[in-house]
């Protein structure tokens, strides 16, 4: 929830195709998943992000966890979450599944630990299908996962597996 104190947030993502080294950025761009073509942005091809928030190599094929804390923690302190920009200057891209992978588990995950804010007037913290009965522990999946839906809607760049990063 907005003014929350994130504690931890976690990206999961299956490397279908490991490559080479892949940076990540918060994207500050407004756009619609169903409506996105790559001359739809400011800079074709390239949406408003701010700077690089880390980098990781994948080296093998399988699941990997990739640390998103100050993306989230910048949509808990107001930022409308436009989603997670994965990009590569490497000539090695990297396959991910994505949010429509027939395999569930292979699906990108977002988890959050966070403190919510203080008051009265604070939201309780997620309950139903995203949450797993812990307060302050989050955790989304498919559906949740796309466009501008909500505060995990972090990954619909991967909607269409075998979209390659620097490639």
């Amino acid at each position: 929830p907005v003014g929350s104190a994130i504690q931890s947030a976690s990206l999961e993502l299956q490397i279908l195709d490991a490559g080479g080294k892949q940076d990540f950025y918060q994207v500050t761009e407004a756009w619609q998943e169903t409506t996105a073509t790559w001359n739809g942005f400011q800079t074709p091809g390239s949406p408003g992000t701010r700077p690089n928030a880390g980098s990781f190599t994948p080296s093998s094929r399988g699941r990997i966890t990739v640390v998103v804390t100050t993306i989230v923690q910048n949509w808990a302190n107001g930022d409308a979450n436009q989603g997670i920009l994965i990009s590569s200057l490497s000539t090695n891209g990297v396959d991910y599944a994505s949010s429509a992978a027939t395999t569930a588990a292979h699906r990108p995950k977002l988890t959050v630990t966070f403190a919510p804010p203080a008051g009265p007037s604070a939201p309780p913290p997620p309950s139903g299908p995203t949450a797993d009965g812990l307060a302050g522990h989050a955790s989304a999946a498919p559906p949740y996962l796309g466009g501008s839906a909500g505060p995990f809607a972090a990954m619909s760049h991967l909607r269409n597996s075998g979209r390659r990063a620097g490639s």
